[in-house]
């Protein structure tokens, strides 16, 4: 049996958004976005399916529509710079 140590990782040059998000966990159904520019957002399940897309967003998303649980959320700015985090609604 042969072993070789392979180390994975991102590309360096990958940018990641500086955005905040709270509250997280949400339980008013509001999520609000702290960013210096206009973000766009998608949220998916634990199943990888898409549930909300929103662009343009400079404060606050509506959440309410969305089943408590666990979910992924994925946040662009306008410079592509990708933010992800897991975002629970109770």
């Amino acid at each position: 049996m042969n072993w070789n140590d392979v180390t994975l990782s991102a590309p360096s040059n990958v940018e990641e958004a500086n955005i905040a998000i709270y509250p997280n966990p949400v339980s008013n159904g509001t999520l609000f976005v702290n960013a210096t520019s206009n973000v766009s957002l998608e949220i998916y399940s634990v199943l990888g399916k898409k549930v909300l897309t929103k662009s343009n967003i400079s404060k606050s998303v509506d959440v309410s529509n969305l089943a408590k649980g666990c979910y992924i959320l994925k946040i662009k700015d306008e410079n592509n710079a990708v933010q992800t985090k897991k975002l629970i609604i109770h």
